[in-house]
């Protein structure tokens, strides 16, 4: 036989199959079995790309999201409470500024310093104490506290009712003081005619006018000169006083007790934080 010549194939071997002419039909459902089956293993795992892009886009970026939202308010929280902060700090600033500016030009005009100060240049002994002593302190108040309403309007409301509420409590107090001052200054000349053992000595420069007039003047009148001037020096010193606890007294609303600065040290000392 020639080498060239052509032999013939064996039947190609399929596991389960023989070469026999009836098992061909049998090769054909097999090879479609398979065919199917390799399909639906590619749908599946388009399918379950599917679902875990799904699964990613639905939840784990959604998550993302929120995390980086919560974050980013987290933040702004943060810058806000520090912005709140820095308000409160600055407004507590203005507030000490403001009621500090009232407090000092009221309490100068309302205690008589002007009048004090203007009879002290034209050298009246008395000082224009008695008028010291007729200022009427409500009314003096009130009229400041109109004068000064623009800037005591940028105070809260609750802050701007306690400032009044704490005026109209030391005119009370002042007014009743000024009664009695007053009342004192004018018996001092009837109590000292009776009892010239309330006066006290000569001080200053009345002390030393005194000792100038020594030697122009008769017994008699100095010692009426000087009882005078011993009645004079303690109406001074009555309506001196007066006037200083006016002042004072008016100078204590910088000391005022806030509401918010109670609250924050409550708020510190249940937090067991220093209190300052």
């Amino acid at each position: 036989m020639n080498r060239f010549s052509k032999r013939p194939r064996p039947a190609r071997q399929i596991r389960g199959l023989t070469s026999s002419e009836p098992g061909r039909p049998e090769v054909a459902v097999r090879t479609s079995v398979d065919v199917w089956l390799l399909r639906v293993s590619h749908l599946s795992t388009f399918g379950l790309f599917t679902l875990t892009l799904g699964t990613l886009y639905f939840t784990v970026i959604p998550l993302y999201q929120k995390a980086v939202l919560e974050e980013s308010i987290a933040k702004m929280e943060v810058a806000l409470r520090n912005l709140e902060k820095r308000s409160e700090e600055d407004y507590q600033v203005l507030r000490v500024y403001v009621v500090g500016t009232f407090s000092i030009s009221s309490g100068f005009a309302c205690s008589g310093m002007p009048v004090a100060l203007e009879k002290q240049k034209q050298k009246d002994d008395l000082l224009g104490l008695t008028k010291i002593l007729s200022i009427d302190i409500p009314d003096c108040l009130k009229r400041h506290l109109k004068k000064n309403a623009i800037s005591l309007k940028q105070l809260r409301s609750e802050d701007y009712e306690s400032v009044v509420e704490q005026i109209q409590k030391i005119s009370a107090e002042l007014e009743l003081d000024q009664k009695k001052s007053l009342r004192e200054f004018q018996e001092l000349p009837a109590r000292a005619q009776k009892d010239p053992s309330l006066l006290r000595p000569l001080e200053g420069w009345r002390a030393e006018r005194d000792t100038q007039l020594a030697g122009i003047r008769s017994s008699n009148e100095r010692d009426e000169r000087r009882f005078k001037a011993s009645i004079e020096q303690m109406q001074f010193k009555i309506s001196d006083d007066f006037g200083q606890r006016v002042l004072t007294r008016i100078e204590s609303l910088r000391a005022l007790k806030w509401k918010d600065t109670v609250q924050i040290r409550s708020d510190e000392q249940k937090k067991g934080g220093p209190s300052k």
